[in-house]
């Protein structure tokens, strides 16, 4: 008996480099999964098709030995709800301001989403501490599940008091409200070599939000959007000096 199949093949070599690119140490994982990175190869000779989440992925995947080039690679990255991330009135981010309880005046930056892991905590809370030299009544608006204690201990460390920083967790719905009362979104995401691969939901998210981004290069296609479509500003390296640009 003879089986006809097609067989769709993603990263598999860019999902194993994100255990590495996160510096844990590999222990031990199932058989299965074992065989099927040593597999890889010739699990990419025998697809019929390649997907990848960015068109960075899909230049990286070209270059692999394995690769067929008569083999076609589609690119599908993570998609937006674009009925509940709407373009932000102002009426909704004055609403928004008066929920949390922020003034209408302060410059108002936000973070969506957990931390730690791919995460720059550190260097975000860097880049808002030279934010402040400028816009000292600046908010920087966390909204996530993580524990507030991993953001509140680090801010000594940037001569940050509890008053500059809210911390807030929200539900699906609640989400957009809340993120509307910003005036700029920041993400800094660890630049390794899995992240080639990575497509952030929370970016179109934001964008589609009507809100500019400040985020790092070197993660998916992120740099590139950014800049294509002039949605807010690129950080090239973490440092003071690249802060103030």
């Amino acid at each position: 008996m003879v089986y006809n199949f097609f067989l769709i093949c993603g990263g598999f070599g860019l999902m194993k480099k994100k255990i590495v690119g996160l510096g844990i140490k590999i222990i031990s994982f199932s058989v299965g999964y074992i065989d099927i990175i040593k597999k890889k190869n010739l699990i990419f000779k025998l697809c019929g098709s390649y997907c990848s989440l960015t068109e960075s992925g899909k230049r990286e995947m070209m270059k692999w030995y394995s690769y067929n080039s008569h083999v076609p690679i589609t690119v599908i990255p993570c998609c937006t709800d674009m009925q509940l991330f709407s373009i932000t009135s102002l009426e909704e981010k004055e609403k928004a301001r008066n929920l949390l309880g922020l003034s209408q005046n302060n410059l108002i930056i936000s973070y969506l989403g957990s931390l730690g892991a791919w995460y720059m905590l550190n260097e975000m809370l860097a880049f808002f501490k030279i934010l402040k030299k400028s816009y000292s009544d600046a908010i920087f608006l966390f909204i996530t599940h993580s524990d507030p204690e991993e953001i509140v201990k680090k801010l000594e460390k940037f001569a940050l008091s509890r008053n500059d920083v809210m911390i807030i967790k929200a539900s699906r719905k609640e989400v957009p409200v809340f993120t509307k009362a910003s005036d700029i979104n920041i993400s800094f995401i660890q630049p390794v070599y899995s992240k080639i691969s990575s497509s952030p939901t929370k970016l179109g998210e934001v964008l589609a939000l009507g809100i500019p981004v400040i985020s790092n290069s070197g993660v998916g296609d992120v740099a590139e959007i950014i800049k294509n479509i002039n949605a807010g500003l690129i950080i090239e390296k973490f440092n003071d000096d690249e802060y103030k640009k």
